[in-house]
């Protein structure tokens, strides 16, 4: 029986111009199909933006939100992409959504709608707002321009990260470390929460540090 698709919602709220994107996951390809603004002010958009949020996930979406406070994430689940992972390595989030994004782009399994193309992302294009360098000791990072970089990109990046750990928790999981013995949960909601436990962390570390022969 196929498997049903994940339907997202993100919401990024801590750039000066908001947005929200959509996105469709069906375990192999992440299809970007709506990034809108969020325009006006607070008082404006939170009440209607609650409401959104709260029916998306009565619809099964997996709705990341990404804010300082707890005015909208209170509704869904709160991910910041500038918080540290606890990696030992001072890593962000917004770094390895980056990894995922152009892991993903690379092999054709990122498709974003030509409607929302002038928020997708490229190494090294000439006026471009991102780009992959080196620092002095040789360890790649990403050298942004913060002043373009802007709520839109966050909130395909918040998409990007829900498929980038749904694989994890089934065929790849699944083949590297065997079939758990529970159940897994049907819900792509809950099942996507439970990918942010500390054991799927751990197991994606361990398959990081296969792909890279470790």
């Amino acid at each position: 029986m196929a498997t049903e698709s994940l339907k997202i919602m993100a919401v990024s709220l801590v750039d000066g111009k908001k947005f929200k994107a959509f996105a469709v996951f069906d375990g192999e390809r992440l299809v970007v199909v709506d990034v809108s603004q969020i325009a006006g002010v607070f008082s404006s958009w939170k009440a209607p933006l609650i409401e959104e949020v709260r029916q998306r996930v009565i619809d099964g979406y997996a709705v990341l939100v990404e804010e300082s406070g707890e005015a909208i994430s209170q509704y869904a689940t709160q991910y910041l992409l500038d918080s540290i992972m606890d990696d030992g390595e001072g890593k962000t989030r917004l770094q390895q959504a980056l990894d995922s994004y152009f892991e993903m782009d690379s092999i054709g399994s990122l498709i974003i709608a030509p409607e929302c193309q002038k928020h997708g992302l490229k190494i090294g294009a000439e006026g471009g707002v991102i780009d992959r360098k080196n620092d002095d000791k040789g360890r790649p990072f990403y050298a942004i321009d913060w002043k373009r970089f802007t709520g839109a990109h966050r909130a395909i990046l918040l998409c990007v990260v829900v498929a980038a750990f749904e694989p994890l928790s089934e065929r790849f999981l699944h083949a590297m470390w065997g079939k758990p013995d529970a159940e897994p949960e049907e819900n792509p909601w809950k099942r996507m929460k439970a990918l942010f436990g500390a054991q799927d962390i751990e197991r994606g570390k361990e398959l990081d540090r296969l792909r890279e022969g470790k």
